[in-house]
């Protein structure tokens, strides 16, 4: 906790913070060790990324510290499914900062079943447009800022990177699968080692960790490719909303 309010307290531009959580339940199973190991690699290392810009646009929802005067100005929650990204790219588009503390750590339950984890990325994913839909409403210019990053997100979510792979392949004619993930490999190692060695992140990752990691994210990217595209369906149809996941 004092590592995530000295983060916020650092800079009176800093609308939220979030710290760095990973699932404890993680072992009860092979879906929860899949989520362990995105919270562990690439949640980390992206946000550490963004927090360098002053712009997190996805806070860890469990774990954050929101600066109440700026809650208050900007008019409270409304009744988005996914505040912790909605509330996060309203106050970027009326020009505050949002942070990453990565030595505040905390822990949280993640879906041990392969439907709470449909229903969990599905409600994500709509939360994605409902953030997207709230910069237009602060002003021409946020909306038009965030559309690349949404546009470039949706791509991400909807379509798995895997798919993206073959595609690249076949476009180009390549034909060497095995040589282009040693490749990704390596530059994810560079990615997190340089993540670790920058934060001085008391939990250092194996180099079995290291390896597992973009295995296990592109199982989970196949996985949920469906409820993401069925929550972007959901937000752009004005389906009724509903929590789904509690």
């Amino acid at each position: 906790m004092k590592e995530l309010v000295s983060k916020l307290w650092s800079n009176d531009k800093y609308a939220a913070v979030c710290g760095y959580i990973t699932p404890n339940n993680y072992k009860d199973s092979f879906i929860g060790l899949l989520q362990h190991y995105e919270h562990i690699s690439f949640y980390g290392a992206i946000r550490a990324a963004q927090d360098r810009l002053g712009c997190v646009p996805v806070l860890a929802g469990a774990f954050v510290a929101h600066r109440a005067s700026v809650v208050k100005k900007l008019g409270g929650w409304s009744d988005w499914l996914v505040e912790d990204i909605a509330w996060c790219w309203k106050a970027i588009s009326n020009n505050y900062k949002t942070g990453y503390a990565p030595k505040a750590k905390a822990t949280t339950q993640c879906p041990t079943s392969a439907k709470a984890l449909f229903k969990q990325r599905r409600r994500w994913a709509r939360g994605r447009v409902e953030a997207y839909l709230e910069a237009w409403k602060t002003n021409w210019i946020a909306g038009l800022c965030a559309t690349p990053w949404f546009v470039v997100t949706a791509i991400q979510y909807i379509v798995p990177s895997s798919i993206i792979l073959l595609m690249f392949m076949v476009a180009f004619n390549i034909w060497n699968p095995i040589a282009l993930g040693v490749v990704n490999i390596i530059c994810y190692i560079i990615l997190v080692r340089s993540y670790i060695k920058d934060f001085s992140l008391d939990n250092e990752l194996t180099l079995n960790q290291i390896i597992k990691a973009p295995m296990f994210s592109m199982i989970l990217e196949s996985l949920t490719w469906l409820p993401n595209l069925f929550g972007y369906i959901d937000e752009l149809s004005g389906k009724k909303k509903t929590w789904l996941t509690r």
